[in-house]
């Protein structure tokens, strides 16, 4: 007779949520290249070895919960919005990595070996992709520390961001105060008139891009490298920042900076040189970046020696 300690078991539980949300792909030459929507289904399982004292692996309203405040966020919305290049692949890699976090607090309240085993993503009835992780326990960990980490430096970064907005707060309280009556009392936004101006004036800006020097620096941009496309449009979304050209196979991005409204001695507008700072935020999320200025369309020579360097550039 087989004792119950001796048999390998496994208790695997899984939920499933649905929403709707449009995407677009960036440079696949398909169809999906146009904007379009689906009704998307994740599929989330969660194993264990052991139950919980509750003789549950975990409770399912919970991971359910925590799955639907994931997917809320795309939700009837644009993904692209969230994800640089909203694939499945990429949504599934997204949830899960979101679901790791939450998974660790269940963890340590019951003391059980809980596995997030894999997440499915369906764009369609047919069509579905599946992202699991193989690491072991001991990898999950050090994922989690390393995600616990990161977390930590941003919430510095924010506290940051608070004190240095809060002393600027401080220090222009009566103009601050003076623009927010004049708000409360005559606030613009209220004339439909003017919020329609408004708007058309958006939707003009929108269309004449790219301006006359960006078409100029494309020209040159294809001349080099036919992969190069402009973006500046609102095309592409990278964590809340919209460069100005992209190269999506190469990883490239070239900004386009006009040094009247990138420097730091301007005396009529509060304007500053962030080129370094550009850099630094598309190098962290993977793109190397190249800042050719106003000026440098001039030299048509030295331009195109300078950007051949940046794409040889590793």
């Amino acid at each position: 007779m087989i004792k119950q300690k001796e048999i390998e078991q496994l208790w695997i539980i899984r939920v499933r949520i649905e929403f709707d949300a449009s995407h677009w792909l960036n440079g696949t030459g398909t169809q999906c290249d146009k904007i379009h929507g689906h009704r998307w289904i994740v599929e989330v399982e969660v194993s264990s070895p052991v139950l919980n004292k509750h003789s549950m692996v975990m409770d399912f309203t919970l991971l359910k919960k925590w799955v639907k405040n994931i997917t809320n966020k795309f939700d009837h919305n644009i993904v692209n919005l969230l994800i640089e290049q909203p694939t499945a692949e990429n949504i599934s890699i997204f949830i899960f990595k979101q679901l790791l976090k939450k998974l660790h607090s269940q963890r340590q309240l019951y003391k059980t070996p809980l596995k997030l085993e894999k997440v499915i993503i369906y764009e369609t009835p047919n069509n579905c992709i599946m992202y699991t992780s193989k690491c072991n326990k001991e990898d999950n960990k050090n994922k989690f520390i390393a995600m616990k980490k990161k977390e930590w430096q941003d919430k510095e970064k924010s506290k940051k961001r608070v004190e240095k907005m809060t002393n600027s707060i401080n220090s222009n309280k009566q103009e601050i105060e003076r623009r927010s009556r004049r708000m409360l009392e005559n606030n613009p936004m209220n004339d439909r008139k003017i919020v329609d101006k408004m708007m058309r004036s958006l939707q003009k800006t929108l269309k004449n891009r790219p301006n006359k020097e960006e078409k100029r620096l494309l020209s040159i941009l294809r001349e080099i490298d036919k992969e190069f496309v402009y973006v500046g449009n609102g095309q592409c979304i990278i964590d809340g920042k919209n460069p100005d050209f992209i190269n999506y196979k190469k990883r490239k991005i070239i900004e386009y900076n006009n040094k009247f409204w990138h420097c730091d001695d301007n005396q009529w507008y509060k304007v500053k040189d962030d080129s370094k700072e550009r850099i630094k935020f598309f190098r962290d999320r993977g793109y190397n970046c190249l800042i050719v200025w106003d000026n440098e369309l001039k030299n048509k020579k030295e331009l195109v020696k300078k950007i051949k360097n940046f794409l040889r550039e590793k």
